[in-house]
């Protein structure tokens, strides 16, 4: 369910301008105030994305030179902590 059919179109408009209202406040965008759907599994905090995609990228930069020490176990499994 949408938040807009929970609440309304009134009462979502009244929402929205009160987060409209103290966004435009707010120049740091990562301050601003939002909403968003978790119940779909699609959000990924900024912070996260990062730090997975700094490690695969040190993991492909290894891969790639054909050095897999110190990420690769004993037991062929790798290991992001090494990284």
């Amino acid at each position: 369910m949408e938040l807009k059919e929970l609440l309304g179109d009134d009462l979502y408009k009244q929402v929205q301008a009160k987060i409209d209202e103290k966004n435009s406040t707010e120049t740091d965008k990562l301050r601003h105030v939002r909403y968003t759907d978790l119940s779909e599994g699609k959000y990924v905090s900024k912070e996260k994305q990062r730090t997975y995609h700094d490690a695969s990228s040190k993991v492909n930069t290894r891969i790639l030179a054909n050095d897999s020490s110190g990420i690769v176990t004993e037991d062929g499994l790798l290991e992001f902590g090494n990284l």
